[in-house]
């Protein structure tokens, strides 16, 4: 039997607790997130894993639906949404994968592109 994938949240708050793991979030971030942020990650976070599973249309279906999320998620919770890209994948793509959001609209809904997704 094989072991149970942790939860988006529960992989977030092992990493925030974990002080060698390369994320940028902490605990009192995710704290911070409201119902409505918290849903809105849950639905972002189930596109990650549709876009580490699947062929061309399905990643492109994936970046374009967690662009249309972003702007639900409070300005200050939006970067955890780039976090999370490792907890379907790996760290590497987290950069990578980000970059694609960033092509659909130059003055996205993150302020700054990619560079946007920051903590600060």
């Amino acid at each position: 039997m094989t072991a149970k994938h942790p939860t988006w949240l529960q992989w977030a708050r092992a990493v925030a607790a974990d002080p060698l793991s390369p994320s940028r979030i902490d605990p009192q971030m995710i704290g911070a997130m409201t119902g409505q942020d918290m849903r809105v990650m849950s639905a972002i976070a189930a596109c990650w894993q549709v876009y580490a599973n699947a062929d061309n249309a399905g990643r492109r279906g994936a970046i374009v639906a967690i662009y249309a999320l972003l702007p639900a998620l409070q300005p200050r919770s939006r970067f955890i949404a780039r976090e999370l890209i490792p907890w379907a994948m790996d760290w590497s793509f987290r950069d990578t994968v980000c970059s694609e959001i960033e092509k659909l609209d130059r003055h996205a809904s993150i302020e700054g592109g990619c560079d946007g997704w920051s903590a600060g």
